[in-house]
C-alpha cells in the first residue's frame, strides 16, 4: 500500500543530507516506506520490490521537495537497480544545485 508523499515527509523531517551516501541511504528508506517494503536493498529494482507508476510520482515529488530537482519518470523503470536510479537523481542534484550566497 503506499503513502502520500506528505506523510512520508513528515516521518522524515530532518533537513536533506548533504552527502550523497546519507542522501541515497535516505532515498532508500523512503522508497520502502512508499511501496511497504520493510527490507530494500541498493541492489533490488524498483519494480521488483512492488514499485509502479503512482509510487515513483511519489518518489519524484519527495525528490523535488527534498533536493530541488525532479527526476524522469522512465528513471524509475529503466534502471537496474535503486543504487542506479539513485545515482541518477543525484547526479542531477549535483548538476543543478544552485549556490545561495549567504545572508540571502
Amino acid at each position: 500500500m503506499t503513502q502520500d508523499v506528505g506523510t512520508v515527509i513528515s516521518q522524515t523531517e530532518s533537513p536533506a543530507p548533504l552527502d550523497e551516501q546519507q542522501s541515497i541511504n535516505r532515498f532508500v528508506a523512503v522508497v520502502g516506506e512508499v511501496i511497504g517494503v520493510d527490507q530494500i536493498s541498493t541492489t533490488d529494482h524498483f519494480l521488483d520490490v512492488g514499485g509502479d507508476s503512482l509510487s515513483a510520482a511519489i518518489l519524484i515529488d519527495w525528490i523535488a521537495q527534498e533536493f530541488g530537482v525532479e527526476p524522469e519518470l522512465d528513471w524509475f523503470f529503466d534502471s537496474q537497480t535503486i543504487a542506479e536510479l539513485a545515482g541518477k537523481w543525484w547526479g542531477k542534484v549535483q548538476t543543478e544545485r544552485v549556490t545561495v550566497p549567504a545572508g540571502e
